[in-house]
């Protein structure tokens, strides 16, 4: 999209200064795709409730014996609370689909937006033994709305998804990024079979689909959207798609202009920070920012290893901690983390939840200094920075004194 003296346009964040064009296709996608999930909204949510129902009543049995077996009873919880996970999950996507498409600008590590989507497909993912190789070398910087963004990538895997099931086995997917002049690109591919030649000539103009409107399978706007969108970001959508080397989208965007994370030259402090993350790669993302800007770090994927780290090891600047809105059990490893590291130290809680913002006077009660939704935009990533300064310099001074 460019205008008349060859320029792209200027991105703004007013909803009123995207095309008209643009918002109306843009609203008809959301409609559709709103529509398409409200049909197999019963049929997703169905599973979970049944597991919930079949559990409670496993559990109404158990308390029904004397010597309640606590072991036993603690499985049967912990299958409930995977299921209200995965509940949470489906209704978070229908919330974000919900959302108006005012764009809301910030500058985030493209990696991060990439995870958030692969995450969300998951339980998709694991049904047909999907592989998905994610591959990641440091943090690349876009300035943009996370959340439309995310929604492409959904799109785009989705569409991959779809294509996978043709194949019997060895279902890959891969997603990778790289850095070109000033351009960051994310490539999604996957090993399906070829798209073929007559449908790729139209498969980004609106309404053109090769799946059935009248199962409710698509309505065509997905992929003409997501080239939409990206042009209004400044970027572009493309892809390649042949028998030999499987399907490729790739996603350009310009660089911001400030890279928030860019290595520097920075005193390496003395205080530790401590990542506990279920997902390895939103680990490495994490802990790969922290070493670009001087600060030591160290990630566990369970709480109970991160935990005993902090207690062995001084010097922890601060805890960065992954958590499930609602759950009692990460109040609870909030006020574990609060009573070790003390009144003053550091505990920033993050979720790709959205769900989460509603726990969070829960979450602070129990001890957390901020809560984050993921992608941490860089904003936020500086408001972090600052505290773990502070903290830094602090207990320094305090050792001098």
């Amino acid at each position: 999209m460019k205008s008349k003296n060859g320029k792209r346009p200027k991105l703004s964040i007013l909803h009123e200064e995207i095309p008209e064009h643009l918002q109306e296709l843009m609203q008809l996608t959301r409609l559709a795709e709103m529509g398409r999930l409200a049909s197999n909204v019963a049929h997703e949510l169905n599973s979970p409730l049944m597991v919930v129902q079949g559990y409670a009543e496993n559990i109404e049995l158990l308390l029904d014996q004397k010597d309640v077996p606590q072991d036993e009873l603690r499985l049967q919880i912990l299958e409930i609370l995977k299921a209200c996970q995965r509940m949470s999950r489906i209704i978070t996507k229908m919330n974000r689909m919900s959302r108006d498409q005012k764009l809301r600008l910030h500058v985030v590590d493209l990696a991060e937006v990439a995870l958030n989507a692969v995450d969300f497909m998951r339980a998709q993912l694991g049904a047909l033994d999907i592989e998905v190789e994610f591959d990641f070398d440091h943090p690349l910087p876009i300035n943009c709305d996370a959340v439309q963004i995310e929604q492409m990538m959904l799109n785009i895997l989705s569409n991959a998804v779809v294509a996978l099931e043709e194949r019997e086995n060895d279902r890959r997917i891969r997603i990778s990024f790289e850095q070109v002049d000033r351009w960051n690109l994310a490539k999604i591919w996957n090993n399906g079979p070829a798209i073929p030649k007559s449908v790729q000539e139209g498969l980004m103009m609106p309404f053109f689909s090769t799946k059935s409107t009248e199962a409710g399978e698509g309505a065509g706007l997905g992929l003409a959207v997501s080239k939409a969108i990206m042009q209004v970001h400044g970027g572009d959508l493309s892809f390649t798609s042949t028998r030999q080397n499987g399907t490729e989208f790739s996603l350009s965007f310009p660089r911001a202009k400030e890279n928030p994370w860019a290595e520097q030259k920075r005193q390496v402090h003395s205080g530790r920070v401590i990542v506990i993350d279920r997902q390895v790669n939103y680990r490495r993302t994490l802990q790969e920012k922290f070493r670009l800007l001087g600060f030591k770090t160290e990630s566990f994927a369970a709480f109970e290893q991160g935990f005993s780290a902090i207690k062995t090891e001084p010097q922890v600047a601060g805890v960065l901690i992954d958590v499930v809105p609602g759950l009692r059990e990460s109040v609870k490893q909030i006020q574990r983390l609060r009573r070790e590291l003390g009144p003053t130290g550091l505990i920033f809680v993050m979720s790709n939840f959205p769900s989460a913002r509603d726990f969070k006077g829960d979450l602070k009660a129990a001890g957390a200094t901020e809560f984050f939704e993921k992608p941490i935009h860089a904003d936020n990533f500086a408001f972090i920075l600052k505290l773990l300064d502070s903290a830094v310099f602090a207990a320094a001074d305090k050792v001098a004194a």
